[in-house]
């Protein structure tokens, strides 16, 4: 048998008590910790598969085309720049054929226009020289003109219809455009374009196939993030054990601070509220209202100690009684010896007894055993099994999807038929080739031929003045048809020639860009043509042969790599939230600690010392002494404020009686009555002169009840005969007297 003392269990129950609630606590705590940990391990890591992993996996194929048309461009034998080059000069040139056309024609038109003049300019000057008005005039200034006319050089004519032939065949051989068509024809890319829009739709038709390798890894993706949010859903679940359990130990503690907060405030009101109203001067008969409440409320408060005092020792006894059951059956268990059962089986089959059963609903495929958990807990078995999370969050089927999905080898063995890919179709080079020599035009003739007239406006407003010298010669009407082709001249001097000029400098011009076009056309066609071999050659060399030098070993590598790093994110992924879930979230360990604090609490500080006599006898000691104590005390107290202060009666009585007083008057003092005398003693002398004597009432005396008179007998009782001794003593206030003449003043 144990012994234990008082202030050791006081210490026990404190310490118990304490560990309980930081027991619930690390509970609590725990369960917001894994709370916080799969919210962290769903929302946080899925924003970053998100933003990161998933949005590589949708944009795969652009990712691997432009990976292979940087390396294309990087490579100094293959520059695919060269492509949109070819395309931007082709358009560039076709743009410019159409401007010289346009300025060509009209030019041309301007040109004819001009020498259809100047020729019956001319023809007008001769007819008018050989009419007979110059005959008959001096023969200088007619002779002048005629000679004038030998020296004027004629305009030339440009003809610019076979060089539009041949760049009209250039455009339809560039564009697949004809010039000369009708508006809304059918119009065909030409073997040039069509090159670079063949281009952009191989390379689209790669990253599509490309991209049709990702639909696996995106399933698996979607598939983790569903089991992750039904693990978090679960983990939010698990709040509301500790929630509910902290209420219903809180209701026991509110109940028992009730009941003893009731006795102690019940005494509390009944001595402040007796002693605040008692007053001694009034007679106990005439004590009522506050006074009274306080001492029934008094006498509540000393019932409900008496029921409690007997409720704590029929506790006592039940207790002593489990105790001594618990210390041979639970405890052995509890503290880990051996027995035919195992812990985990008598734990649960305890819980079940004690507590009911708690089903905490998971979701739509499980539900949670509270106390299979606090079972398991108990052993510090990880949560991850404690809380059967792997029929929802299957870490191992995660790990083995990304085994199954096997990215990495699929995109190692990423077959793409390059060998279909035709850059340059055959013949395409020898058209090209043909379109640009047949574009080398000799523009120089023209040219020269436009500069030849540079400077002629001189020459015709000589040709006015000679004119209308020629015409101050001749007679009416001949002088005025000179003096109208000298203003013709001067018009041709003054406006024709100066648009005709302006429109051989634009010609002239187009010209020379389009030359230079021409040029760049050749030089952009040949590099072009350069790439789309270079192209074919690395689309259509067999795999293997070098890092860069053909499109299969590229693409794969690429592939390769991209896979690899995908799959290490998702690889990553999983690690950590398999760490998370058995490890950094914990292992029970708060609940399994708790668990053998209490059973150590239990087994050594409590049902051990309750199974001792000892305990038994310091239990009753610590709770029934200071009741019995209490209960006396509020008794005498109770008594005290029902009768009369005695020190007071004494008073009254050796004042009204005057005999007990002192008097000498034989008749009243048998015996002596000396004021040394107790008062019990002095009262009952006092009235043993008075035996079978009627002691009459003042005439004047009125208000008393009818059991105040009479004669004070031995019989009646001491406060009675107190009582009428006093009703029988005249008032001093009254002055009168007895019919003796004694002067009879007690005072009430």
């Amino acid at each position: 048998m144990m012994f234990i003392s008082s202030g050791e269990l006081v210490t026990s129950l404190k310490a118990s008590d304490k560990i309980v609630d930081t027991s619930i606590m690390d509970l609590e705590k725990l369960f917001n910790d894994i709370k916080k940990q799969l919210d962290h391990v769903v929302m946080d890591c899925y924003v970053t598969l998100q933003t990161r992993v998933k949005k590589e996996l949708t944009n795969i194929g652009p990712f691997l085309a432009d990976m292979i048309m940087s390396n294309l461009n990087n490579d100094k034998n293959l520059n695919l720049g060269s492509v949109t080059t070819l395309k931007r000069n082709v358009v560039d040139l076709r743009a410019q054929l159409a401007r010289v056309s346009a300025k060509t024609a009209a030019l041309q038109s301007a040109i004819t226009a001009l020498n259809t003049k100047m020729a019956g300019l001319q023809q007008k000057q001769k007819d008018l020289l050989n009419a007979d008005s110059c005959k008959n005039t001096p023969l200088g200034a007619c002779q002048q003109v005629l000679a004038m006319l030998e020296t004027v050089f004629p305009v030339p004519s440009i003809d610019l219809t076979s060089q539009m032939a041949s760049m009209d065949q250039l455009v339809i051989l560039v564009t697949g455009i004809d010039p000369q068509a009708t508006i809304g024809a059918a119009t065909n890319s030409g073997p040039i374009i069509k090159v670079a829009d063949d281009a952009d739709t191989t390379f689209s038709d790669l990253q599509g196939k490309i991209s049709s390798y990702m639909t696996t890894m995106r399933t698996m993706l979607d598939n983790i993030i569903g089991q992750l949010e039904d693990a978090r859903s679960t983990a939010h679940s698990f709040t509301r054990y500790p929630k509910d359990y902290g209420p219903k130990m809180s209701y026991v503690a509110i109940g028992k601070a009730c009941f003893f907060g009731l006795i102690v405030g019940l005494t509390i009101f009944g001595v402040v509220i007796g002693y605040s109203k008692f007053d001694k001067r009034i007679l106990p008969t005439h004590r009522i209202g506050n006074v009274l409440w306080g001492w029934r409320l008094l006498m509540i408060s000393v019932y409900l100690i008496f029921i409690l005092a007997w409720f704590w020792m029929l506790l006592v006894v039940i207790l002593m009684v489990i105790a001594s059951q618990l210390d041979e059956a639970l405890c052995p268990i509890l503290m880990g010896e051996s027995n035919n059962f195992t812990l985990m089986r008598d734990t649960i089959s305890l819980v079940n007894q004690l507590v009911t059963p708690v089903n905490v609903h998971l979701n739509d495929k499980s539900t949670l055993d509270v106390s299979g958990v606090v079972s398991m807990c108990m052993a510090n078995v990880p949560l991850y099994t404690a809380f059967s999370m792997s029929s929802i969050f299957n870490i191992s089927g995660i790990q083995q999807q990304l085994t199954d999905v096997n990215l990495i080898s699929k995109m190692a063995d990423l077959d793409i038929n390059f060998q279909a890919i035709h850059i340059l179709p055959a013949g395409t080079e020898a058209r090209i080739n043909t379109a640009v020599l047949a574009s080398a035009f000799d523009f120089g003739s023209t040219i020269t031929a436009l500069n030849v007239f540079a400077g002629p406006t001189q020459g015709f407003a000589a040709f006015a003045q000679l004119d209308r010298n020629a015409a101050a010669t001749m007679a009416s009407p001949g002088s005025q048809s000179m003096n109208d082709v000298a203003a013709s001249w001067n018009g041709v001097d003054k406006t024709d020639m100066p648009a005709l000029l302006a429109l051989r400098d634009g010609v002239v011009s187009s010209i020379k860009t389009l030359d230079t076009q021409l040029k760049n056309l050749s030089q952009s066609t040949a590099a072009a043509l350069a790439t789309a071999k270079n192209a074919q050659l690395f689309f259509q060399s067999p795999a293997g042969a070098g890092s860069n030098s053909d499109a299969s070993t590229l693409v794969k590598k690429a592939a390769t790599q991209y896979s690899s790093r995908i799959v290490n994110y998702a690889q990553q992924y999983v690690k950590f939230v398999k760490n998370s879930v058995l490890h950094d979230i914990g292992t029970c360990r708060p609940a399994y600690d708790s668990y053998h604090a209490i059973s150590s609490l239990l087994c050594i500080g409590i049902i051990q010392p309750i199974n001792g006599l000892w305990f038994s006898i310091g239990l009753i000691l610590i709770l029934f002494i200071p009741m019995i104590f209490l209960n006396t005390y509020l008794g005498r107290y109770y008594s005290r404020a029902r009768v009369l202060d005695l020190k007071g009666l004494e008073a009254e009585i050796m004042a009204a009686d005057p005999i007990v007083g002192g008097a000498t008057n034989a008749e009243y003092s048998p015996e002596p009555i000396t004021p040394s005398m107790g008062l019990v003693t002095k009262v009952r002398r006092s009235f043993s002169r008075n035996n079978n004597k009627t002691i009459p009432l003042p005439s004047g005396r009125s208000g008393r009840s009818s059991n105040m008179d009479g004669p004070v007998t031995p019989r009646a009782g001491l406060v009675d005969r107190i009582r009428r001794s006093i009703s029988m003593s005249p008032s001093p206030r009254s002055g009168r007297r007895d019919p003796s003449g004694t002067n009879l003043s007690m005072a009430v």
